[in-house]
């Protein structure tokens, strides 16, 4: 998915998804909610225009996309933080 075009500096554990897998630990799920909160936030900045050469990967796609897998990394914190624990594992 990567989150190279994220315009908000300070982002920890996001950035880290971009090209490998992302272990968050428990201490880190606040933050990582925090971020991906405030990805879903600014979703229609981020996302990047429309493919002129592939019209399928237009600026809604992304949109729909990244927001589907940041509901499901949300409700994964959330069954993390249950745990004394728990984790989130991206691949």
């Amino acid at each position: 998915m990567g989150f190279t075009r994220s315009p908000h500096a300070g982002h920890a554990v996001l950035p880290r998804l971009d090209g490998e897998d992302l272990y968050v630990c428990h201490e880190e799920l606040e933050a990582f909610r925090q971020e991906c909160h405030l990805l879903l936030e600014n979703i229609h900045t981020v996302a990047p225009p429309d493919n002129p050469k592939d019209s399928r990967l237009n600026h809604e796609y992304y949109v729909v996309e990244v927001t589907e897998r940041l509901t499901y990394i949300l409700e994964a914190i959330e069954r993390a933080e249950q745990l004394e624990r728990g984790a989130v594992v991206i691949w």
